[in-house]
C-alpha cells in the first residue's frame, strides 16, 4: 500500500544485494551438488515445480550420507529458503534458515553459518525488520573476522552501506561504503564495489552533498555500463537528473530522465525473473516515470506528462499478462537458453574491451558492436515468443483524439497518478483534456483508504462499529475521501454523469461508488443497524462509475467493444450461465452456495437464448467449449483469489476428465471471447495484485484481455443472498436498454432504500442495506 511513499527519493536497486546469491562453497563434486544447481537455476527462471524436484532429489542423496558433504548438506537449506522466498512462502524462509545454521554449528562449518546469517539478514531487511537484519549481520560479520575471510567481509560491508540507508542513518551509509569502496575495489571485485559506490551516491545526496553525489553518480555509469549491469545504470540515471534538479542544472535533467525511462522501456524484453528482481525494476520503471511526469508537469507540460505515464501503464500491463506465471517468459528451450548467455558474454566483454569509451555510443547506438549485440539480445526472446508463445497483442499508443471522439458527451475519463506528495488527476472528455494537482501525500492517502474499506471487508468490524456507534466516524472518513478525490476535481467532470476511473496504487482497492458527499445529522433509527448510512448521499447517486488499467486498455476495449456493436447488430443475446452444486463445492471443501443456482436460473428469463448449467455439469471443459459463443457470461460460485500469483487466481466449476474444475487467470487468457459482459458472482472476484505501476492484476483483468467488454466483479467477500439482491436489478435495468453502467447505478440505488434481515449481529432489529458493504463491492471494469 505504501510503494510509492517508499520509492519517493531513489532509484537504487534494493535488489542489487537481496538477489546476489550465497556464493561460497560450491565445489566441483556430482550428485547433490549438480541437482542444487539446477534448482537455484530453475528458482532464478521461477521454475518452482522443478526447482523443487531437484531440491527434493538433493536431500534424498544426501540424507544418505549422514555426516558428509557438510557443505552441501547446508547449501541445500540455504536454497530452500531461496526457493520460499521466491515462490511467496512465509516462515518457511527462516525455519530454512535456521535448519543451516543448526547444521553447521554442529559439524563446525563457520562459512556455512555466516552465509545463513547473511540470507537471514537481507530476508530481514527486505521485510523492513532491520533491528533483527542488523544482529543476523553482525553475527555474520564476526564469524568472518574470526576467520579472517576478507572477501567474504567487504561483501558485508558494503551490504551494512545498504541497511543503514534504508533505515535512513545516511552518514553512516556513507562512511561504511567508502571504506566498502576500497577494499573491494582492492580485492578486485568490481560489481560489489559498483554496488557500494550507488550506495554511497545515494546517501551523499540525502546528506545534501550534491556536488559528491554528482560526481559519484558519473563515476558509477561507465562501471555499470561496463559490467553490463542495467538495472543500476539505469538506477544511476534516474537519480543523476535528481541531482541535477537540487543542484539547479535543469537543462539536463529531462533528458537524464528520458534516457532512463528509453532504456527501461528496451530492457522489458528481458525482464528479471525472480519477484525480488522483478519488483525492483517494475519500481525503478514507475520512479523514473514519475520522476519525468513530475518534471514536465512542474514546467506546465502536463498532456506530455500523461502521455508519459500512459505510455507506462500500457506496457506495465502487458508486461503482467506475459510475466513468468503462464511460463511465457522463461520456458525457453536450451538452444534459446544457450545463444542468450552466448549474446550476455560477448556483450559484457565487448563493453570491458572499450575500456569506458565514450557512453555516447552505446546510448546513441552509433553502430559500434556494443549496440549490435544488444539489438540482437533484444529481440532473441521477442522473435522466439511471437512464433511459439501466447497471443498477447500489444496496446494501441494513446491518442486523445481518438480517445475524445470515442466519449460520448456524458463521459468523462478521470486518470489518477499519486505521488508522494500530491496526486496528479487528468480529466478527458469530449471536449478536450483538464489537469488538477492536488496536495495531497501518500502516507495521508494510503491511511484514509485503509481505515474507510476496513469495516467493508471484515463483518465483525462493521458490527462492532454499529453497536457501539462509531459509526459516523467512518462516515466521516468517506467524506474526507470525497472532499480529497471528488471536489477538487475540474468543473470538466462534475457536469458529466458517467465516469470512467483510472485509479494508481491505492486507489485501485477504493470501493469509489461509496465515496460520500454528506450525511443528514438526524439522528439515527435506534430499531434499525445501520440506520445512520441511510441518510447519506454517494458518489454512485451522483455519477455512474466504470474502471480500466489505463488509458490504452481503455482505447483498445472501446474500440473493440464498438466494432462488436457494429458486427453483431440484430443478433439476439445469449447467456451462458453456470454454477456448481453443493457436492461439487463439498469436495474441494468449500461452503455450499443454495442461492447461486437460483441466481443463475432466473437470469434466464431475460435471454431467448440461453445454456443454464448446474452442478457436475457446470463443469470446467463445457465452459472453455462454450465461452465464446456467448454474449453474457455469468457464474456463481466460489473465487479463490491470490495476491502473490495472480495470474493463479481462479473461479471455482465442476471437475471434469479434462480439467480440474479451477478456471485459473493464466487459462484465460489462452480464450477467445466474444461476450459484451462477464459477471463473476464470487468473493473477491475483481481483486488480484496491486501494482504501484500497473494497477489491479488478477482474474478479472484476464477476462477483459481474454475478449469480454466489460467485467463485474467483486471486491471482497459477498454473502450469497446479498449478492443476489444486486445482481436481480442489474439485469432487469440491462435488459431495458440501460449500459451496463446506468444498469449497476440503478440497481445499487433500488438496494439502497431496503432493509433485510441482520445475519450477523445477536439482534433481531431490521439492517439497512445502505451499509456499503452490502452493495459497494461490485466493480464494474471495461469499456462498453
Amino acid at each position: 500500500m505504501r510503494s510509492v511513499f517508499r520509492l519517493s527519493t531513489r532509484c537504487l536497486l534494493w535488489g542489487a544485494l537481496l538477489v546476489s546469491g550465497v556464493g561460497y562453497g560450491e565445489s566441483a563434486d556430482e550428485g547433490p551438488k549438480w541437482h542444487l544447481d539446477q534448482a537455484r537455476r530453475l528458482i532464478r527462471a521461477t521454475d518452482f515445480d522443478q526447482a523443487w524436484q531437484h531440491l527434493v532429489q538433493a536431500r534424498q542423496q544426501l540424507e544418505r550420507d549422514a555426516e558428509g558433504q557438510i557443505e552441501q548438506r547446508v547449501r541445500q537449506w540455504i536454497i530452500t529458503a531461496d526457493y520460499y522466498a521466491s515462490s511467496g512462502g512465509g516462515e518457511q524462509i527462516f525455519q530454512s534458515l535456521d535448519k543451516a545454521r543448526e547444521l553447521a554449528r554442529q559439524f563446525q562449518y563457520p562459512q556455512g553459518e555466516a552465509a545463513a546469517l547473511k540470507q537471514s539478514a537481507q530476508y530481514l531487511a527486505g521485510r523492513q525488520k532491520f533491528s533483527a537484519a542488523w544482529v543476523a549481520l553482525e553475527s555474520a560479520r564476526e564469524i568472518y573476522r574470526k576467520h579472517d575471510n576478507q572477501e567474504r567481509l567487504l561483501e558485508l560491508e558494503a551490504f551494512a552501506s545498504l541497511l543503514a540507508s534504508r533505515q535512513g542513518d545516511h552518514q553512516k551509509a556513507a562512511d561504511l561504503a567508502a571504506a566498502a569502496i576500497t577494499g573491494l575495489t582492492t580485492a578486485g571485485d568490481d560489481r560489489m564495489a559498483m554496488n557500494a559506490l550507488s550506495v554511497l551516491a545515494y546517501s551523499q545526496h540525502q546528506l545534501g552533498r550534491n556536488e559528491q553525489a554528482l560526481h559519484s553518480y558519473q563515476s558509477l555509469i561507465p562501471k555499470a555500463w561496463a559490467l553490463n549491469d542495467q538495472l543500476q545504470l539505469n538506477g544511476a540515471y534516474c537519480n543523476l537528473a535528481q541531482v541535477k534538479r537540487d543542484l539547479g542544472i535543469a537543462t539536463e535533467v529531462e533528458s537524464d530522465l528520458r534516457q532512463t525511462v528509453n532504456a527501461l522501456a528496451k530492457a522489458r524484453h528481458e525482464l528479471p525473473r525472480t519477484p525480488q528482481q522483478r519488483s525492483a525494476f517494475v519500481e525503478q520503471q514507475m520512479l523514473a516515470y514519475s520522476r519525468l511526469a513530475s518534471l514536465l508537469v512542474d514546467n506546465y507540460r502536463d498532456e506530455e506528462a500523461l502521455d508519459v505515464l500512459a505510455q507506462f501503464r500500457g506496457q506495465a500491463y502487458l508486461d503482467n499478462l506475459s510475466m513468468v506465471e503462464v511460463s511465457q517468459q522463461d520456458d525457453l528451450p536450451p538452444a534459446i537458453r544457450r545463444q542468450e548467455q552466448q549474446l550476455l558474454d560477448a556483450l559484457a566483454a565487448a563493453r570491458l574491451a572499450a575500456d569506458g569509451q565514450a557512453q555516447a555510443e552505446v546510448t546513441s547506438g552509433g553502430g559500434t558492436r556494443a549496440a549490435d549485440l544488444e539489438a540482437r539480445l533484444q529481440n532473441l526472446r521477442a522473435d522466439y515468443w511471437q512464433q511459439h508463445g501466447h497471443n498477447l497483442q500489444q496496446l494501441p499508443a494513446v491518442d486523445r483524439d481518438i480517445i475524445q471522439t470515442l466519449l460520448t458527451v456524458d463521459e468523462a475519463v478521470l486518470n489518477y497518478w499519486q505521488l508522494p506528495d500530491r496526486l496528479l488527476v487528468w480529466v478527458i472528455t469530449a471536449e478536450g483534456t483538464d489537469f488538477t494537482n492536488i496536495p495531497l501525500d501518500a502516507p495521508s492517502l494510503d491511511r484514509v483508504v485503509a481505515d474507510y474499506i476496513a469495516p467493508f471487508k471484515w463483518p465483525w468490524l462493521a458490527r462492532d462499529q454499529a453497536l457501539s456507534g462509531l459509526e459516523q466516524g467512518h462516515q466521516k472518513l468517506g467524506q474526507k475521501l470525497y472532499r480529497w478525490l471528488v471536489k477538487s476535481l475540474p468543473a470538466s467532470a462534475a457536469s458529466k454523469a458517467r465516469w470512467i476511473i483510472i485509479p494508481h496504487g491505492v486507489l485501485n482497492e477504493l470501493p469509489w461508488s461509496a465515496l460520500i458527499e454528506q450525511c443528514q445529522s438526524n439522528t439515527p433509527d435506534p430499531e434499525v443497524v445501520h440506520s445512520a448510512y441511510a441518510q447519506c448521499r454517494y458518489l454512485i447517486e451522483q455519477h455512474s462509475l466504470r474502471y480500466s488499467s489505463s488509458l490504452n486498455a481503455f482505447q483498445h476495449l472501446r474500440v473493440r467493444a464498438r466494432d462488436k456493436t457494429v458486427n453483431n447488430r440484430g443478433r439476439p443475446p445469449t447467456l451462458l450461465g453456470m454454477s456448481p452444486g453443493a457436492d461439487q463445492f463439498a469436495a474441494a471443501g468449500l461452503t455450499a452456495l443454495p442461492a447461486a443456482a437460483e441466481e443463475v436460473g432466473r437470469l434466464g428469463k431475460w435471454f431467448d437464448q440461453q445454456t443454464v448449467l448446474s452442478g457436475s455439469a457446470a463443469n470446467e471443459s463445457r465452459f472453455k467449449a462454450e465461452a465464446a459463443e456467448h454474449d453474457v457470461i455469468h457464474l456463481a460460485t466460489h473465487g479463490l483469489m491470490t495476491e502473490a500469483h495472480p495470474l493463479s487466481s481462479a473461479v471455482m466449476l465442476a471437475a471434469d476428465e479434462a480439467d480440474d474444475g479451477l478456471l485459473q487467470a493464466h487459462e484465460v487468457l489462452s480464450l477467445k471471447l466474444d461476450a459484451r459482459l462477464v459477471t463473476l458472482a464470487s468473493c473477491r472476484s475483481a481483486g488480484g495484485r496491486i501494482s504501484p505501476a500497473e494497477g489491479l492484476i488478477g482474474l478479472s483483468q484476464a477476462f477483459l484481455y481474454a475478449g469480454a467488454d466489460a467485467v463485474l466483479a467483486s471486491l471482497w467477500d459477498v454473502q450469497d443472498e446479498r449478492s443476489a439482491e444486486l445482481i436481480w436489478p442489474f439485469y432487469e435495468r440491462r435488459q431495458a436498454e440501460l449500459s451496463d453502467d446506468l444498469a449497476l447505478q440503478a440497481a445499487i440505488k433500488q438496494v439502497l432504500k431496503q432493509q433485510g434481515d441482520m445475519l450477523w449481529v445477536t439482534t433481531n432489529r431490521p439492517t439497512a442495506l445502505a451499509h456499503p458493504r452490502f452493495w459497494a463491492g461490485y466493480r464494474l471494469m471495461g469499456a462498453p
